[in-house]
């Protein structure tokens, strides 16, 4: 019998608590993405997905702001940039058609540059035999690590980090 539909014969079983879950509850309940996707979920675990999703992006919305502004930022000066160029050719048109053009530019770039320095933020601070995780594929993480230490040399640091120095001081 579902465990909240108690009439109801269950279909299936949550995956994470083991509650059985009538057809009704197992339509409702699923999530399209994620490590869950396509499994069988309970009322009660899906509300966990979203309040620890909602976290998160609570947690990221300063990051988020900054990203907005950075791609706003690179618009502007394309825009401005495109447009000193367009009235050098002294026609309105084509400088508004630079500009827009040049808008665009500045716009991509700056999301490549926040693409770049994320992911590039997230290689610093993980090891090395976690590369796999961040670019989904083994294969693609260990050819990336081929080419940054076919000439370099690996020095491993035991012991605290001085660059969180104040961090542990604070939490202590």
């Amino acid at each position: 019998m579902c465990y909240y539909h108690h009439d109801e014969p269950a279909v299936a079983k949550c995956v994470r608590c083991g509650k059985y879950l009538c057809q009704d509850c197992f339509d409702s309940y699923g999530v399209s993405k994620g490590k869950c996707a396509g499994q069988a979920l309970c009322y009660d675990f899906t509300q966990q997905l979203i309040s620890d999703d909602l976290a998160e992006l609570e947690a990221n919305k300063n990051i988020i702001k900054i990203q907005f502004i950075l791609s706003l930022v690179g618009i502007g000066i394309g825009f401005i940039l495109g447009l000193i160029i367009g009235i050098g050719e002294g026609n309105f048109i084509s400088a508004l058609v630079s500009a827009i053009f040049m808008a665009g530019i500045g716009g991509v770039f700056l999301t490549f540059l926040k693409a770049y320095l994320v992911v590039a933020w997230a290689l610093i601070n993980i090891n090395f035999s976690d590369w796999d995780s961040i670019f989904y594929d083994a294969i693609v993480a260990n050819a990336i690590l081929d080419r940054i230490l076919h000439h370099s040399k690996v020095i491993t640091i035991n012991g605290r980090s001085y660059r969180i120095k104040d961090y542990v001081k604070s939490s202590e």
